[in-house]
């Protein structure tokens, strides 16, 4: 996930933490920019929690979960599901029907009734001067304990200008709101390249692990969608939501359908050859 400031304005920070943490200490935040420098350090973050269990067995594969309670449970809040023996994996709430929760995307792994599905939801206020001119993007640091275990959740940041200098097949995507919420000065490639370098993180993180090396179909639309909810207004927090479900559903299609090196050869032969819009990678 990657978090979007505003320059010069003012804004409540919030995340989602993948465990119910402590109260005690309370959970800071540190800003960084991208040479390390600090822009806020360790900033009290205000903090909520919410956990349930499973109430079925979940096989992988499964984008759905039915859990013991929904109370307290939110759509675009992300969950961490699996017991201390499995396998924890952390998922975004789609759509709540009742106790059943629709995910943002397919669990790798079996999970077990009675499984614990938890979040820890962090707050705090940014003031309007907290990011220097000169400032796009960096690391937002989220210090916190659970049951007296010292955890770091470290989230990229952008800032925005609400400013582009490029059109084309990139805003032909965009909503109205969007385009007139922009104007002229944006670094459109450094936006390009952030969202370039959160793919390729989320592809090393998310791609199977018997993969060594192959062709991902579609990665030119998973940037694509990234850019967008990366140019995306903080107060249109729909237009966000959307881009962001559409960049999760483009990433699980370029992680799932890869056109694989079968032979080992260290290529890519004309009948795994994949289609329009497609990279390479090879695993360390």
């Amino acid at each position: 996930m990657t978090i979007i400031f505003t320059r010069g304005i003012a804004v409540t920070f919030e995340a989602h933490l993948p465990a119910v943490s402590d109260a005690d200490p309370t959970p800071t935040l540190t800003l960084y920019d991208a040479d390390g420098t600090e822009l806020l350090s360790a900033q009290a973050l205000t903090r909520d929690t919410t956990s349930t269990t499973l109430s079925e067995f979940v096989p992988a594969g499964s984008n759905r979960i039915d859990v013991a309670s929904a109370s307290g449970i939110a759509v675009g809040r992300e969950y961490l599901i699996g017991s201390s023996s499995e396998v924890a994996e952390l998922r975004r709430v789609l759509q709540i029907l009742g106790t059943r929760l629709l995910l943002s995307g397919p669990l790798f792994y079996d999970h077990a009734r009675t499984a614990t599905v938890a979040s820890t939801r962090v707050t705090c206020a940014i003031t309007a001067g907290t990011f220097p001119d000169a400032v796009r993007y960096g690391k937002a640091r989220i210090a916190y304990e659970v049951s007296n275990a010292a955890q770091i959740l470290d989230l990229q940041f952008a800032v925005s200008e609400h400013a582009l200098t490029t059109v084309g097949r990139l805003l032909s995507h965009a909503d109205p709101a969007l385009l007139t919420r922009l104007s002229e000065g944006t670094d459109i490639d450094s936006i390009m390249l952030l969202a370039r370098d959160i793919l390729e993180m989320d592809i090393g993180a998310k791609w199977p692990v018997w993969l060594q090396r192959g062709t991902f179909v579609g990665y030119d639309i998973a940037h694509l969608w990234k850019t967008l909810e990366l140019l995306a207004t903080p107060d249109r927090p729909e237009h966000m939501a959307i881009y962001e479900r559409r960049y999760e559903a483009a990433l699980q299609k370029v992680v799932t359908q890869p056109t694989v090196d079968h032979d080992d050869d260290n290529a890519v032969s004309p009948s795994e050859t994949a289609t329009w819009g497609a990279r390479t990678y090879e695993r360390n």
